[in-house]
């Protein structure tokens, strides 16, 4: 008996180890599609039932495999193209800008606009791993497009047509400069906004001044019949962060320029390190001021995240500001040089956002949560905690706001303190958008508040204050984005 059990046990074993090779090898010779041994039903029972485990582990390993595969295929055609566009931009000189569509949007508050968009002949936003696509600016009768990747192009506008025509390259001298070199490739390292005062251009730009350690320049050119750009470095701020620190992020970097009367505006991000925006000794997580004469720099406003959108009217400041998951703000600045404290926004003690789960995961892993909730509390009140409260916040939900520009009555004769801000976040639940607001005199209240659903990343906005249009960069297609409002 124990004879026949022991042969029986040999028998079951032998079986199964020859179905288990059978599955998980590529011999199809007894279980395979191909083999005549048992019928289809019978295979498929022994496969599903008996063998169920080696069956799904071979049929796990084929589709890692595939999806390996898979992603190589990706990783390679992504660089391939991103290597013949950075050859094609190189020799472009100038490129027939033409209309791609020209449609109607009507808002959620029933306003019709007309939207007319031309495509650039720039990399695609994924492609180049996240890097800004262009910034916009208006000199004369042309509009400005400045790439993220250090290269400029004119285009004229034709006001009665809503069009542009040519898109043509503006040579520089940017590229000379060797510590500029790698804005040229993917990734976070680029320009970050240009501003058009006077007679000169304004750039500020991303700059690794020792290894590991990046901060914001800015470089100025005169205009120059717009036919050559020849930049100098006129500001660096000096102090410098670690990427070889924990979450370090290049992208939250801030890089916004506006002119006050004789100081230029920069916004700092704080690269993802939460110790700068409260520490008064750092220029990160600030708006910085710098004096355009003397090139001394101070700071007017503290407690900053990542400052994407910034304008002055007058005598305010404006400012939209990415939070993490949600409690992206907007932020109004009053008085900025006559203040005997430095104003004080918040971030990381107070936000109406929370901390994205991947960063609590990343901590609680490390040990280092008790620190983070330590250093970046997020409590809900501003005013409670003694920090200035934004006008306007978005929670919970995150809606990566960017440029804000203000309205004039030639592109909107109802116009009364109306600004028009775009966002970043576009799928299918945050569909990219403007966003139109109109303050109360004091800018203490938002007193009308609509969205245009343009289903677009929106990097850059201009009104120029004597036109009737506005003027998108567009990231998702990308495009440059021509808005006229019709009623």
């Amino acid at each position: 008996m124990k004879k026949i059990f022991l042969i029986s046990i040999s028998t079951f074993i032998i079986i199964f180890l020859i179905g288990v090779y059978d599955i998980l090898s590529p011999s199809k010779s007894i279980f395979g599609a191909s083999s005549k041994i048992l019928p289809a039903p019978l295979k498929s029972f022994i496969k599903e039932k008996i063998f169920y485990v080696p069956s799904k582990m071979k049929k796990a390993d084929e589709l890692s495999k595939d999806i390996e595969s898979q992603k190589k295929i990706y990783v390679d055609a992504k660089k391939s193209s991103t290597l013949v566009y950075q050859d094609y931009i190189k020799l472009l000189d100038n490129y027939d800008i033409k209309l791609f569509k020209r449609e109607k949007i009507k808002s959620k508050q029933d306003t019709l606009y007309e939207l007319s968009v031309y495509k650039i002949p720039l990399l695609e936003y994924y492609l180049f791993e996240d890097k800004p696509i262009a910034y916009l600016e208006v000199i004369d009768d042309y509009l400005i497009t400045v790439s993220g990747d250090g290269y400029f192009f004119k285009s004229i506008i034709i006001d009665e047509l809503s069009s542009l025509s040519n898109f043509k390259k503006i040579n520089s001298n940017l590229h000379e400069f060797e510590e500029y070199n790698k804005i040229v490739n993917p990734g976070w390292m680029s320009i970050k906004d240009v501003k058009v005062f006077e007679d000169n251009i304004y750039i500020a730009i991303t700059e690794e001044v020792k290894k590991d350690c990046y901060n914001l320049s800015i470089l100025k050119s005169k205009i120059n019949q717009i036919d050559y750009f020849n930049f100098e470095k006129i500001y660096n701020m000096e102090q410098c962060q670690s990427s070889n620190v924990n979450e370090f992020l290049g992208w939250q970097s801030g890089g916004r320029l506006e002119i006050f009367e004789n100081y230029i505006l920069l916004s700092v991000g704080d690269f993802r390190n939460r110790n700068h925006p409260q520490d008064k000794n750092s220029l990160f997580g600030k708006l910085v001021a710098i004096d355009l004469n003397t090139k001394e720099n101070l700071i007017v406003s503290m407690g900053h995240r990542n400052i994407q959108g910034l304008l002055v009217s007058d005598d305010i400041v404006i400012s939209t500001e990415h939070g993490p998951a949600g409690g992206d703000e907007i932020n109004v600045h009053k008085n900025i040089f006559s203040n005997n404290d430095i104003p004080n926004y918040g971030w990381p003690l107070a936000s109406y956002g929370k901390h994205y789960q991947k960063v609590i995961n990343l901590n609680r892993s490390e040990g280092t949560l008790d620190t983070l909730i330590n250093i970046a509390p997020l409590k809900k009140s501003h005013k409670e905690n003694g920090f200035i409260e934004p006008i306007k916040y978005f929670a919970p939900g995150s809606v990566a706001a960017s440029e804000i520009e203000q309205s004039n009555q030639i592109f909107d004769k109802n116009f009364s303190n109306d600004f028009y801000f775009g966002v970043l976040r576009n799928n299918s639940k945050y569909r990219g958008r403007l966003y139109h607001f109109k303050f109360d005199e004091n800018y203490e209240k938002i007193l009308f508040e609509d969205e245009i659903i343009l289903n677009q990343r929106i990097r850059d906005i201009i009104i120029p204050k004597n036109k009737d249009k506005m003027y998108l960069l567009l990231e998702s297609i990308p495009a440059i984005g021509i808005v006229k409002k019709l009623q």
